[in-house]
């Protein structure tokens, strides 16, 4: 399967509904990889509110007109929506700790790989 079959079956469609009663589908895709640096410098600052904003390709401000069950409906289709990205996140994370790494000879070694440049 392609990259692209994957990315379509990935796609969602989601309805929200702002604060001031007007109704939108969102059609959402997973987030591309250009957009990687500053969703996983959101998620370091845990602002679940940018991450949103950024899978929604909308600014953060854009969530503070969002009911609440509509940003809950975004947050569990970011989620669901998104593996790659948040595979890259424990990579980068298990990097961050230091990976164990085996030797040819079959010892344990550690070894502290450099952080992310976000």
């Amino acid at each position: 399967m392609s990259e692209k079959q994957i990315a379509s079956q990935l796609e969602q469609s989601i309805d929200v509904t702002y604060t001031d009663g007007r109704k939108e589908v969102l059609t959402l895709r997973p987030l591309p990889v250009a957009r990687y640096p500053k969703a996983f410098a959101a998620y370091k600052r845990n602002d679940l509110l940018e991450l949103v904003a950024l899978y929604a390709n909308k600014h953060r401000i854009w969530c503070d007109g969002l009911e609440p069950e509509s940003l809950t409906a975004m947050t569990a289709a970011m989620l669901e929506g998104n593996p790659d990205f948040f595979a890259f996140v424990a990579i980068s994370q298990k990097m961050a700790n230091g990976i164990r790494l085996e030797s040819s000879d079959g010892a344990n070694t550690s070894q502290s790989l450099p952080q992310p440049q976000v």
